[in-house]
């Protein structure tokens, strides 16, 4: 019966070291964080673990490593972690792959403590196995806290630490107090589970910070939590209530304005009470209260701290200066205001002006808008401010331009003059003869072009307008290729033409069915060329192309002739085949020799061979007219 009483006893008794501190914490005197972005430790020092270190990845069985992420390890039977325990920016953490055998795997020593001192031991332990992978061993740590001679002030068993749904960070600590005479100890982990399958964890934020009685600090009223204005502000009174525990206890007051990063000593606010002035600048202000024992009041170890009393000031960001602005008549001013999406915004100006919004636009400006404009800037706790804007109205420019619009042919030019400033800037720079003239002369070369100018006064007004120009290219005329066709034959001409014209006709028009079709048909009686012209809207110039016609008479060929010198049938003349331009004659005497040739054929046979007469008789001819028709044969007579 006793021995169960003696384990009933233990365990409740590690129960309670177990518990976190109920009362209040002093800042911690050691924390080990395994660094972050801006401070790397990794490796640890040597002697701390037995475990192996690699640099980065997934530590296998018996090894470590210091790490800010963990991805994708052993097919994803780990849960990845994105951050650390505290989400500090590249928070580290160590992570652990147990070895095979239980041991001791985190040995350090601690100095700074205060001796006859409370501290919170604490540490935040997760199991990193994923919850579909359970069913290996689960991470079992002891915690010990001894004196450098081995004796243990205290010590804490998680028990097996079960694989969770997500992720889980949980802390485990518990209370030691060492003697009076102890500023040093040893902080000893000891894994109590084998490794190889499971056993996998991850350790953040092993921490030591004094534990006392609760020290509550508030603002008359009871709270701990002030927003106000700064302009608002009022002398606050800070109270702290203490409770029992401490012998002989000192206070003294404390301020950080970096959100508690850093704390300074308030001179002089060594009571429970303080009372804060107002202060001159904006900002969170934090205000804590620490208690020690009056035999270690020169040691922060070994005090413990109030919950922090924020004082919020508040002052809208806004310009202290006046705005000066011009505006012009007929043209529209921003007034612009410090924007911030939680002001509410009232403005009033001259010429009855009102409007709520951040930064309002007056339109067509005239003189009587000249004058001062406040705007009234207010939050959702009643902070104000207010901003001037000064407007200096001045004459306006009116800009215009003549011709708006107009049309021009291609290739030629178009006048632009503008009028209503003092000094002018013609937008684009291309085709245009200058740029900083009144009056100018462009070439327009795209079809539709826009022309703007920016008019500007001797006031530094500016105002701008534009012209149109539209531009009609030359039509592009293709009157067909050209034909040959035998005399009395029709001919179709198909012209094309491409781009806008006002109008097209063939000419000549004699022989033409319809001249002033684009496809028509012409009965010439001889080669003619024809031209197919297109007009050109707006009276732009005409385009013209031709097609040549080849007309092919026919052939009269005599059967003889008598070049005797008389002047009639001298010679030997085949009316028609000139118009053959591939033609040949060949004519032979009767012993088959040849006696006239001529390619092409252009005049007639006047009855000689190499300028000698031939004889009376009848001589053998072959007509080649080419272009594929068939020879002609036959003979001719010569007669004197």
């Amino acid at each position: 019966m006793k021995k169960y009483f003696f384990i009933l006893s233990l365990f409740i008794s590690q129960l309670i070291q177990a518990q976190l501190c109920n009362g209040s914490l002093g800042d911690p005197v050691v924390n080990i964080t395994f660094g972050n972005k801006q401070n790397t430790i990794a490796p640890l020092k040597a002697g701390i673990t037995n475990l192996q270190y690699i640099a980065s990845g997934c530590p296998n069985d018996g090894y470590y490593t210091i790490a800010s992420t963990s991805y994708n390890c052993f097919g994803s039977s780990w849960y990845n972690i994105n951050r650390d325990h505290t989400g500090d920016i590249g928070g580290r953490f160590m992570l652990i792959n147990a070895s095979y055998n239980p041991n001791d795997f985190y040995i350090d020593t601690v100095n700074g403590l205060c001796g006859n001192t409370t501290y919170e031991f604490g540490a935040w332990v997760t199991n990193v196995v994923n919850s579909n992978n359970s069913g290996g061993s689960k991470p079992n740590l002891t915690f010990k806290i001894e004196t450098i001679t081995g004796i243990v002030l205290g010590k804490y068993n998680t028990g097996s630490i079960n694989e969770e749904n997500s992720l889980t960070w949980k802390q485990y600590g518990f209370f030691f107090k060492p003697a009076i005479s102890t500023s040093k100890i040893v902080l000893r982990i000891t894994n109590n589970a084998p490794g190889g399958i499971g056993n996998d964890l991850a350790i953040d934020d092993i921490t030591f910070r004094p534990c006392g009685p609760t020290i509550t600090g508030s603002v008359q009223g009871g709270s701990d939590e002030i927003t106000t204005c700064i302009d608002q502000q009022i002398p606050y009174s800070f109270r702290t209530s203490v409770d029992s525990g401490f012998l002989d206890p000192v206070f003294q007051w404390q301020l950080s304005v970096d959100s508690g990063k850093i704390w300074t000593d308030i001179s002089g606010a060594i009571s429970t009470s303080y009372t804060r002035m107002p202060s001159l600048k904006s900002g969170l202000y934090l205000y804590r209260m620490l208690v020690g024992e009056r035999t270690n009041s020169s040691n922060k170890n070994c005090q413990i701290s109030s919950n922090k009393i924020s004082i919020n000031v508040i002052e809208i960001p806004s310009r202290n200066e006046v705005v000066f602005l011009q505006g012009c008549t007929g043209s529209k001013t921003e007034l612009t205001s410090t924007y911030n999406s939680d002001l509410n915004y009232l403005w009033s100006g001259p010429n009855n002006f009102t409007a709520n919004t951040c930064n309002p636009l007056i339109t067509n400006i005239q003189f009587p808008d000249s004058g001062i404009y406040n705007v009234f800037l207010s939050n959702n706790i009643g902070c104000t401010a207010t901003e001037t804007i000064h407007l200096k109205v001045v004459e306006g420019v009116k800009a215009m331009i003549y011709p708006t619009f107009s049309v021009v042919c291609e290739n030629e030019t178009a006048e632009l003059k503008a009028t209503g400033g003092s000094s002018f800037n013609w937008y684009p720079q291309l085709g245009i003869n200058t740029f900083t003239l009144p009056d100018i002369v462009v070439t327009p070369i795209i079809d539709t072009s826009i022309y703007w100018v920016v008019i500007k006064n001797n006031a530094g007004c500016t105002d701008s307008t534009y012209a149109t120009i539209i531009r009609i290219k030359h039509p592009t005329v293709d009157a067909g290729t050209n034909q040959t066709i035998m005399q009395g034959n029709a001919v179709s001409l198909s012209g094309n033409i491409t781009g806008i014209y006002a109008n097209c006709f063939w000419n000549p028009v004699v022989g033409i069915t319809n001249p002033y079709n684009l496809s028509t048909t012409a009965f010439p009686n001889k080669t003619t060329m024809y031209y197919l012209t297109a007009n050109g809207l707006n009276n732009c110039p005409s385009v013209l192309d031709s097609v040549l016609i080849n007309v092919l008479l026919l052939i009269n060929i005599p059967n003889a002739f008598s070049p005797n010198g008389d002047g009639i049938n001298d010679t030997w003349t085949i009316s028609g085949l000139e118009t053959y331009p591939h033609s040949s004659v060949l004519v032979f005497n009767r012993y088959g020799q040849q006696v006239f040739y001529q390619k092409p054929y252009s005049k007639g046979w006047d009855g000689s061979f190499k300028a000698n007469q031939l004889p009376v008789g009848a001589y053998y001819y072959i007509i080649e007219r080419g272009e594929g028709y068939a020879s002609l044969k036959g003979t001719v007579l010569l007669l004197r």
